[in-house]
C-alpha cells in the first residue's frame, strides 16, 4: 500500500447527482476525476453496476430523466460555456449515441420538471444586460457596474442584476413563457402530483438582497401566484401529503446558523412537524469530494432527510401521519441520498478509510470506484470537557510512529464555524501523518451537529472557541510525544490562526488560510458581509458599531503576533476576500514577524476542495514544506 502525496486525490473518484430512476431499475450518479495533466475536471454520468462511465465526453454534470425513460443532459461545446444557449440532448439508458433535442435560448438552463407538452425550466437572467440593452460591445468591456448588494458571490462571480428565474418551454413550438419576475432570485422549487402548480423559494429586492424569504405557489393554469409564508429563511420546500412542508429558520433566536425545523405550511402559517430537534443537512468536512447531491428526497409515503448526529450522520425518514424515525445511523458522512420508492432507498458514504461509494439502505455496497490501495493512518479518539461542554478529539499518528521518538504535531481547525470535523477520510491529513506530523482536531463551540446552544456563539468569536481549542492542545501535548506544534484551519479556522497568532505565543508556526482579520472591512466587503458579520457579532449594522467589531477582529492585536505564519487566499475569494489575508500579512511584516503570502489566481473560497488540480497540489506542497521549515 502506498501512503497519501500532493496529488494522491487524483486516484479518487468523486460522486455526485445520485439518482434512483423512476421509469426502470437504474441507479445512475455523475462521477468526476481530477485531471492533473490538463488541470481541471472531467465529469460524466456513470450507470451504477458498470464497471466503465456511461458517458465520456468529460463534460457531463447532470442528468434529467424523461417520462419515456431517457435521459436529458446539457452538452455545449468548451467555446460555447459563456453562451447565452443551452443545449439539450436525450440519451437512452440502454446505451446509444446522445443526439440533441432541443436548444432553448436561455443561459446556463435547467430541467426541472417534465409537463405533458411542456418542460419547467430554471435559468439565469442577467437584468443588467437586458432591460438596458446593453450592446455586444458594450458586454465586452472591461467594467463592471454596481448598483446592489450582493454584487458577487463566490464561486459564481459577480452577480449584480443577475436572477435566477423560471420559464416553461414548450419544444414542439419553440416557445417560452417567462413564470417569474425581474427582481426575483428563486430557489427550492417544487411542483404537485397532478401537475398543476409550483411551489418555490423566492428572494425578491432591488437594492440590497433581505435575509428572508417568501414562500410562493404558484398556478401553471392560470399563471396567478399567491404568498404563502414570509419572514422565514427557507431551505427546501416540496409538496408532500397534500401539504406543503419547507426546512426553514426564523432566525430569531440564534440568528442566521440557527439550525432548520422541519415544517407543514397552512393558512399562511408554519406549523412545526419535528417534536424532537434534529440538525437538518450534513455539514461534515472532507477534500475528497466535488460536488454535491440532494439531502432530501421524497416518495408516495416518506420524506427522507439526511441529518447531522455530533459528528456523525443519519438518515430520518417523516411519513405521512408526520413520525419521525431514523432509518439509518453512521459515525460516517452520509452526502446524499436518492429514493425510488419505500423500499429503494440509496446514499453516498464516505468513511474514514474509504472514498465515496453507492450504498444500499440495507447496507449493501453498489459501487467500486475507489480502491483500498493507501495506507490509512492509526488514529486515537477520546472524549474530554471544557467550561462544561463535552467534546470528542481525534488524533492522528505520524507515519512509522516510533513511541521513542518526539514528533511535531499540527492543530487543524475547520471553518465555518457551523460545520464539523468528522470520521472520514481527509487527504490534507492524511498527508500530513505521511510527512511524519501528527495531525489532531476537534469541534469546538461554534461547530454543527450539536444543537442550536452549541453552535451558537454569535459575539464570542475568540472567546469560547479558543478556551475549546487551546484545552484540547493542552490534553494532546501532555498525551502524545510532540515536541513543536504548528496550527492549520481555513475560513473560519483561517480567523482562529490569526486570533491565535495575536492571543498565545504556545505555537511554533501557523498557516492562515482564507482568513478573517477585520470584521468592519469584512463586513464591507465579503459576499455575505454586510448580513453575517454583524450577525456573528452581534451589532445592528456595521456602520452602527465599529468599536464591537474591531475588538473581535485579529488585526486589533497584530502587535503582538510574533509567531512565523504562512498566508494562503485567493484573488477571487469572495467570501473571504484577499485583502483580509493581506491587512494581516501586512501587519505582521510591519511587526517583523516571519510571514509569507501565496497568493492563487482565479481561484475562490473552495480552492482546497474545487481548486484546479495543479493549484490544489501548490496549495499542499506550501504548507508542508512551511511546517517543514519551523517545526522541523
Amino acid at each position: 500500500m502506498k501512503y497519501f502525496d500532493y496529488d494522491s486525490f487524483k486516484d479518487f473518484t468523486f460522486i455526485s447527482k445520485l439518482k434512483a430512476l423512476k421509469n426502470s431499475d437504474d441507479i445512475f450518479c455523475v462521477t468526476t476525476t481530477a485531471n492533473i495533466k490538463e488541470n481541471k475536471y472531467d465529469s460524466n454520468i456513470h450507470k451504477i453496476g458498470d464497471n466503465k462511465n456511461f458517458t465520456s465526453s468529460n463534460k457531463d454534470s447532470s442528468f434529467f430523466e424523461l417520462s419515456d425513460g431517457d435521459l436529458l443532459i446539457v452538452r455545449n461545446s468548451e467555446k460555447e460555456e459563456d453562451s447565452d444557449t443551452s443545449s439539450f440532448y436525450r440519451l437512452p439508458t440502454n446505451g446509444g449515441e446522445a443526439v440533441n433535442e432541443f436548444d432553448i435560448d436561455l443561459k446556463n438552463a435547467e430541467i426541472l420538471f417534465e409537463l405533458e407538452d411542456s418542460f419547467i425550466v430554471k435559468y439565469e437572467f442577467d437584468r443588467h444586460h437586458e432591460m438596458n440593452k446593453i450592446t455586444e460591445e458594450e458586454k465586452n468591456e472591461d467594467v463592471e457596474v454596481f448598483t446592489e448588494l450582493p454584487y458577487f458571490e463566490n464561486a459564481v462571480g459577480f452577480t449584480d442584476k443577475k436572477r435566477t428565474r423560471l420559464a416553461r418551454y414548450f419544444p414542439s413550438i419553440d416557445k417560452m413563457d417567462i413564470l417569474t419576475d425581474e427582481f426575483s432570485n428563486i430557489s427550492s422549487v417544487d411542483i404537485n402530483d397532478d401537475k398543476s402548480k409550483l411551489v418555490f423559494v423566492r428572494n425578491s429586492y432591488e437594492n440590497v438582497m433581505k435575509i428572508e424569504d417568501e414562500l410562493v405557489e404558484y398556478d401553471l393554469k392560470s399563471g396567478k401566484e399567491s404568498v404563502i409564508l414570509q419572514d422565514f429563511m427557507i431551505m427546501s420546500a416540496k409538496y408532500f401529503n397534500d401539504d406543503i412542508v419547507i426546512l426553514a429558520t426564523d432566525g430569531k433566536e440564534h440568528g442566521l446558523n440557527q439550525d432548520c425545523e422541519i415544517y407543514k405550511v397552512v393558512d399562511n402559517k408554519a406549523i412545526m412537524l419535528n417534536e424532537e430537534h434534529y440538525c437538518l443537512y450534513n455539514s461534515i468536512g472532507c477534500d475528497l469530494k466535488y460536488s454535491s447531491g440532494s439531502q432530501i428526497e421524497k416518495t408516495d409515503d416518506y420524506m427522507y432527510f439526511v441529518i447531522l448526529e455530533g459528528y456523525g450522520s443519519a438518515i430520518l425518514r417523516m411519513d405521512k401521519n408526520y413520525k419521525f424515525d431514523k432509518i439509518l445511523s453512521t459515525n460516517n458522512s452520509i452526502n446524499m441520498i436518492s429514493a425510488k420508492n419505500d423500499d429503494d432507498v440509496y446514499y453516498v458514504l464516505i468513511t474514514e478509510n474509504h472514498g465515496q461509494e453507492v450504498y444500499k439502505l440495507n447496507g449493501e455496497q453498489l459501487t467500486h470506484l475507489n480502491n483500498d490501495e493507501y495506507h490509512i493512518s492509526k488514529k486515537d479518539k477520546f472524549t474530554f470537557e471544557n467550561e462544561g461542554n463535552s467534546f470528542t478529539g481525534w488524533v492522528i499518528y505520524p507515519k512509522d510512529y516510533d513511541e521513542n521518538k518526539k514528533y511535531p504535531g499540527v492543530l487543524s481547525v475547520h471553518g465555518g464555524p457551523k460545520t464539523v470535523f468528522g470520521e472520514v477520510l481527509f487527504h490534507e491529513m492524511e498527508l500530513l501523518s505521511a510527512k511524519g506530523y501528527f495531525v489532531f482536531y476537534t469541534n469546538p463551540r461554534g461547530s454543527d451537529g450539536y444543537g442550536n446552544e452549541f453552535m451558537d456563539i454569535r459575539g464570542k468569536y475568540g472567546d469560547v472557541d479558543y478556551s475549546d481549542l487551546m484545552k484540547f492542545t493542552d490534553i494532546v501535548m501532555d498525551k502524545y510525544p510532540i515536541d513543536k506544534l504548528g496550527y492549520t484551519g481555513g475560513s473560519y479556522g483561517g480567523f482562529m490562526a490569526n486570533w491565535m497568532m495575536t492571543h498565545t505565543d504556545r505555537f511554533d508556526c501557523f498557516v492562515s488560510q482564507r482568513s478573517i482579520s477585520n470584521w468592519i472591512s469584512f463586513s464591507l466587503i465579503s459576499d455575505i458581509g454586510y448580513y453575517f458579520g454583524t450577525d456573528q457579532n452581534h451589532t445592528e449594522t456595521v456602520l452602527n458599531d465599529y468599536d464591537k467589531l474591531w475588538d473581535k477582529s485579529p488585526l486589533k492585536y497584530a502587535k503582538n503576533a510574533h509567531t512565523p505564519t504562512l498566508f494562503i487566499h485567493s484573488t477571487k475569494d469572495y467570501r473571504c476576500p484577499v485583502s483580509e489575508g493581506m491587512q494581516m500579512f501586512q501587519a505582521l511584516k510591519l511587526n517583523n514577524t516571519q510571514s509569507r503570502f501565496v497568493m492563487f489566481y482565479g481561484e475562490n473560497h473552495e480552492l482546497s476542495r474545487s481548486g484546479k488540480p495543479k493549484n490544489r497540489i501548490r496549495r499542499l506542497k506550501e504548507i508542508c514544506d512551511w511546517f517543514d521549515e519551523y517545526l522541523r
